[in-house]
């Protein structure tokens, strides 16, 4: 599944880096986005074959990014990721793909974005 398109959209610089970097070591061009805004720029201008977002973002939440990103490809899957209990979760399942709670093991994410990839 390398050379994949992944974006990710957190607010948390150390996530967005900490993940680009795995990532691309892994083989995977990685687009990162520090905002709602920034990432609502990126999935309107080029496809992408996985989204990984944070569900509280400034300016578009992540929810609002999911609903954007299903009209423009409704196949592609989301990674919802989320530290703030059980309602944004909730909230989440019904448009993510999958969400992942924070703290999360970047092996195990690395598994998930795999078999999300060969599914799709």
């Amino acid at each position: 599944m390398s050379n994949s398109r992944i974006l990710i959209i957190d607010d948390d610089a150390s996530i967005r880096e900490i993940l680009k970097e795995y990532l691309e070591q892994l083989g995977f061009q990685v687009k990162t986005a520090a905002d709602g805004l920034e990432g609502l720029d990126f999935i309107q201008q080029q496809n992408y074959d996985l989204i990984v977002l944070d569900i509280r973002l400034p300016y578009v939440s992540g929810i609002g990014l999911i609903k954007v990103a299903r009209k423009i490809n409704p196949e592609v899957p989301i990674i919802s990721i989320t530290a703030y209990g059980k309602h944004p979760e909730k909230t989440a399942q019904h448009e993510a793909t999958l969400v992942v709670p924070k703290p999360f093991q970047l092996d195990g994410l690395s598994r998930k974005i795999n078999n999300l990839l060969t599914k799709s």
